[in-house]
């Protein structure tokens, strides 16, 4: 009975230990798990970012008009890889009579081939920026571009000149939009461009 008595009186002693020490043992799982999560979601995010399987960055809802363009413009074509200014907008003028705006830019067409030619880059350019522009609904009405490269002039020296003179208007790109941006590419898209001049050393090449 003695024994019996020692025991049971060791009992409530130990519980709360036992329970403290569970509750820690608990503690420290929840946070390690935690870490896993958060770091695995970390991953994720940029890693799908640097592979271009990310979301895009928000349109700022804020700021002028030309704000905004440039941050779809840069999201869209990237960086230069001839280490000049990869684009700029060169004018936002109002249309009289109405509250949309009517655009100019240049940019400079990067020296990737993997389109197949230089023009065939530009092309994707020109489809990017459209797509860029006119899906995200901003109140503009024609969008004007001209894209440089580095081309031979009278006396054969090549400089940065404008190779080719572009232009879309909304009519157009909406009715692109009405049967999806995804479901045409840049060479299905190219033919609706109203092309003003293209230099023939940045004529696209078709696909056959």
């Amino acid at each position: 009975m003695g024994y019996e008595e020692l025991e049971e009186g060791r009992d409530p002693a130990r519980s709360p230990l036992r329970r403290l020490g569970i509750g820690l043992a608990v503690l420290v799982v929840g946070v390690v798990l935690t870490g896993q999560v958060m770091f695995v979601v970390g991953a994720f995010q940029s890693g799908g970012m640097a592979n271009g399987g990310g979301a895009s960055p928000p349109l700022p809802t804020s700021g002028t008009l030309t704000h905004r363009l440039n941050v779809i413009l840069a999201e869209v074509l990237g960086s230069s890889d001839r280490g000049v200014a990869r684009f700029r907008i060169l004018h936002v003028q109002s249309v009289p009579g109405s509250n949309v705006k009517s655009i100019s830019l240049t940019w400079a067409i990067n020296n990737d081939l993997s389109g197949g030619t230089i023009g065939n880059g530009a092309q994707m350019d020109v489809y990017a920026i459209l797509r860029g522009i006119y899906s995200t609904y901003l109140p503009i009405t024609q969008v004007h571009m001209d894209g440089t490269y580095p081309l031979p002039g009278s006396d054969g020296r090549a400089r940065e000149r404008v190779g080719m003179r572009l232009s879309m208007d909304r009519r157009v790109a909406t009715m692109i939009g009405k049967v999806g941006w995804d479901s045409l590419d840049a060479q299905s898209v190219w033919p609706l461009v109203h092309r003003e001049f293209v230099d023939p050393n940045l004529q696209p090449q078709t696909s056959e």
